[in-house]
C-alpha cells in the first residue's frame, strides 16, 4: 500500500526511503502502529503521511530532523531541487482562517507584488522588499495606492492613503454587546492592528471596523479603520482628500474600561466640522472613512 516510499514504521523510529536511495527521514517520533484500534490507527497514519507528503521525497538528497546543528530543527540538503511554498492568489490568501505569525505563502497576483509573503500577526507582509532606490516616491494629495495620499513618511516612499468616499454614513462602532477588544493603539500605523483586533472579537456583523475592512478600493484588501492619530492626520488634509461631511467620524481606538477588566463602552470619534475629538458610546452612530498603509 505504501510501496511508493514507506518502508517501515517501528514503535520509536520512522524511516522513509525513496526507491533504492538511503533513508531520507530517520528520527524518533514515539508512536507505534502496533494497535488494533481503527481510530488510533487512522490518526497515527495521518501523522506519518503528513510528514511524508511534503514532496521532499521526489529527489531530495537528505532531510534531517533535529540535526547536529542545534540552531535548527530541520535541515534540507540538495543540489538540484527546491522547497515550494503554497501558491495562492490574493483572495485565497486573505481567506485563510485564523493565520498565525510565521505562516508563509507565495501570492500569485497580489497587487502589492507577486512573491513570498509571511503573516506578521496583523497582516501579510512581503518577505523580500526591493531596494529602496527601486521604490516609487509619493506626495500628499497624490491619487495612488487605491486612494488619496494624506501622509508620507520621511523616506517619501511609505505612508497612508484614504479612500475617496465614505464607507458608511451612520454606523455603530460595536455590533451588539460591548467587549474588550484591546484596540487601544493611538499612533500612526496602529489602525490596522486595531481593526484586526476589533473584527477578531466582534466577528461578523455591521459595524465600523468591519465595513472599513471590507473595502476593496483599488483592488487592495488591507483597508482599515484609522487610529486616533491617523484620523487627526486625515482631518488635517480633509480638503485635499475630499468627500467628507461635517459630522463625527469613527477612529479604531477604543477607551479601556474602568477597571481595565471591564468591557470598553466608548471609542474616540472626531468631529470633521470643528476638529474636536471625544469619547463616543460604541452604540452611537458616526461615519466611516477607510484608510490603508503602503
Amino acid at each position: 500500500m505504501y510501496s511508493s516510499g514507506l518502508e517501515s514504521i517501528s514503535a520509536s523510529t520512522l524511516i522513509y526511503r525513496h526507491k533504492n536511495q538511503q533513508a531520507l527521514f530517520s528520527d524518533y517520533f514515539y508512536f507505534s502502529f502496533e494497535t488494533q484500534n481503527p481510530k488510533t490507527m487512522k490518526i497515527k497514519l495521518k501523522i506519518a503521511v503528513g510528514l511524508l507528503i511534503a514532496q521532499w521525497s521526489a529527489q531530495a538528497q537528505s532531510i534531517t530532523l533535529n540535526p547536529s546543528d542545534t540552531k535548527n530543527i530541520l535541515t534540507v540538503q540538495t543540489t538540484n531541487q527546491a522547497i515550494k511554498l503554497p501558491v495562492l492568489n490574493e483572495s485565497q490568501r486573505n481567506l485563510l482562517p485564523a493565520p498565525v505569525i510565521g505562516m508563509q505563502v507565495y501570492c500569485s497576483n497580489c497587487l502589492a507584488g507577486v512573491g513570498a509573503y509571511a503573516y506578521n500577526g496583523s497582516a501579510w507582509a512581503p518577505m523580500f522588499v526591493p531596494p529602496t532606490s527601486d521604490l516609487p516616491s509619493y506626495t500628499v494629495g497624490q491619487l495612488a495606492q487605491g486612494g488619496r495620499i494624506f501622509f508620507v513618511d520621511e523616506t517619501g516612499r511609505h505612508g497612508l492613503a484614504a479612500a475617496t468616499l465614505d464607507q458608511a454614513a451612520s454606523i455603530k462602532w460595536a455590533d451588539g454587546n460591548f467587549h474588550i477588544t484591546s484596540a487601544t493603539r493611538m499612533g500612526v500605523y496602529g489602525g490596522l492592528a486595531n481593526t484586526n483586533d476589533i473584527v477578531r472579537i466582534e466577528e461578523n456583523g455591521s459595524y465600523a471596523a468591519k465595513v472599513a475592512q471590507s473595502t476593496t478600493d483599488g483592488g487592495f484588501g488591507d483597508w482599515h479603520l484609522p487610529s486616533l492619530e491617523e484620523l487627526r492626520l486625515m482631518y488635517n488634509q480633509k480638503n485635499v482628500i475630499g468627500g467628507f461631511t461635517n459630522a463625527n467620524y469613527w477612529s479604531s481606538t477604543e477607551i479601556s474600561g474602568t477597571p481595565a477588566t471591564e468591557p470598553s463602552t466608548t471609542a474616540f470619534a472626531k468631529d470633521f466640522t470643528s476638529g474636536a475629538e471625544a469619547p463616543l458610546s460604541k452604540a452611537s452612530n458616526a461615519r466611516v472613512r477607510a484608510i490603508r498603509k503602503f
